[in-house]
């Protein structure tokens, strides 16, 4: 799967728009040839096909795929009505529209929804494609799109954005997404195709792979942030190992088209990945048979965004027998009090966590009665201190299995490893699992700790 755009529109699954590569004889190109598909997902981890969009009667499929215009996707919710929208190519836009975020799907308009023409008599021009979807607090719509075709464009972006009106199929007049000190794969004062759209907080985001922008108001301006992307943060499997001047021109940058999910109060980046394409072996172009990785995001204080972890692991799991020490911030969902923070050591944790919060983690291994230490890294600089029990989840069921104390250290930022009463003799080494902790204090309404990590380490390198 590529070009990733992916959703939550309430119940317990995620969906996620794509497109993928299928092989094709036609001058070694396989990008932008398989059907649109959706994908769902109820951890992140184990993903199944849905539902595909093979053509329209007004564009049937086999000359979708036989010209490769099967380009980038998104979809929304409004209403209780789903709209999927579609790039034929390089240059416009349909929208289909079902009952479910899976279809079944109707060609609601029968018609394209923007034509080429319309992209060139904006100022500046644009390719009309890559749609993004974005729904604003206040209960707009809007739909983001555009690519200025390469490194010959104006010294800003060719991004636009149009709010969709009530029916989601017809928009007011597309309005210019400036970028101040715009920079991208094609260098200094040019951006790229791809754009997506979100907000966290009161900022909006304006980003197109892996680099982005930021901006007070959705129309703009915008002003350039920099790249999420640091090589060095991606694992060597995942590496390109391009090393091409200038920096931005070397392939660990390059075609990251993605999308950001908030879901259960964590922040994801979904994106295209070519370390693993097939193509390398036959020395084709890097576009054919691209991957999909996904990567926790975590927003610095000054609203930056951190550089990404990408790993084979990817988002969703965790192994202690791989990976001793888990990161707090790594969570899957966060409920009660709490909140992620910058952490001034050095990346993040979860701060005012209060009685009543809880912090769940999936598909956790390595965990054991006995045969393994648990150890929580907590700071307590308030006057209470309290406790953070421990259970595992399977099937619903939850069954204590560990007690940790969270002493009063004397400042927020006074760690202290916290060694765990562990529940039995269980050994849940090789089982998968939810990780549950749920804070206790006697102090209701008042913040006792602040979790930096959990480690579950064998006895033997404890006690050596």
């Amino acid at each position: 799967m590529a070009d990733p755009h992916v959703h939550h529109f309430g119940g317990s699954h995620v969906y996620m728009y794509s497109t993928h590569d299928q092989d094709l004889n036609v001058s070694n190109v396989s990008c932008c040839t398989g059907a649109w598909w959706i994908w769902q997902s109820e951890d992140l981890v184990t993903w199944e096909v849905v539902s595909q969009l093979a053509g329209f009667a007004w564009y049937p499929a086999e000359a979708l795929h036989k010209n490769h215009l099967y380009w980038a996707t998104d979809a929304a919710q409004r209403n209780g009505q789903f709209y999927w929208y579609v790039s034929i190519g390089g240059g416009s836009l349909a929208v289909v529209r079902g009952s479910s975020p899976s279809g079944p799907w109707e060609d609601v308009l029968g018609h394209l929804l923007f034509n080429a023409s319309q992209g060139k008599s904006l100022n500046p021009p644009t390719d009309i494609r890559d749609p993004g979807t974005f729904r604003d607090d206040d209960g707009r719509y809007y739909i983001v799109f555009g690519a200025c075709g390469g490194p010959d464009q104006p010294n800003d972006t060719c991004y636009y954005a149009a709010e969709l009106h009530e029916d989601m199929v017809s928009y007011g007049q597309p309005k210019h997404l400036s970028v101040e000190g715009a920079m991208g794969p094609y260098g200094p004062g040019k951006a790229d195709d791809k754009p997506f759209l979100h907000k966290h907080g009161e900022t909006y985001y304006l980003s197109w792979g892996c680099f982005y922008a930021t901006s007070s108001h959705v129309y703009g301006p915008y002003k350039y942030r920099g790249t999420f992307i640091d090589p060095a943060l991606i694992e060597p499997a995942f590496r390109m190992n391009s090393t091409s001047d200038p920096w931005y021109t070397r392939e660990d940058y390059a075609d990251r088209h993605g999308s950001f999910l908030e879901w259960h109060g964590q922040w994801y980046f979904f994106m295209n990945d070519r370390s693993h394409s097939d193509a390398l072996r036959y020395n084709q172009s890097g576009f054919n048979k691209r991957d999909t990785v996904a990567a926790y995001v975590h927003y610095f204080d000054n609203g930056t965004i951190a550089p990404l972890l990408v790993t084979a692991k990817g988002v969703g799991s965790h192994s202690f027998l791989d990976e001793p020490v888990l990161r707090a911030e790594s969570y899957f969902s966060i409920a009660g009090a709490g909140r992620k923070a910058e952490d001034r050591s050095g990346g993040f944790k979860i701060a005012g966590l209060q009685s009543g919060s809880e912090l769940v983690y999936t598909n956790v291994a390595g965990l054991s009665g006995g045969g393994r230490v648990l150890i929580m890294t907590t700071s307590n600089g308030g006057a209470c201190s309290g406790e953070i029990l421990v259970f595992t989840e399977a099937k619903g069921s939850r069954t204590l299995f560990a007690r940790c104390d969270v002493p009063i250290t004397g400042g927020w930022e006074k760690y202290q490893e916290t060694y765990c009463t562990v529940s039995g003799l269980r050994s849940l080494d090789r089982i998968r699992q939810k990780l549950v902790l749920q804070f206790a204090s006697e102090c209701q309404g008042l913040t006792f700790a602040h979790l930096r990590s959990i480690a579950s380490l064998a006895q033997s390198n404890i006690w050596q």
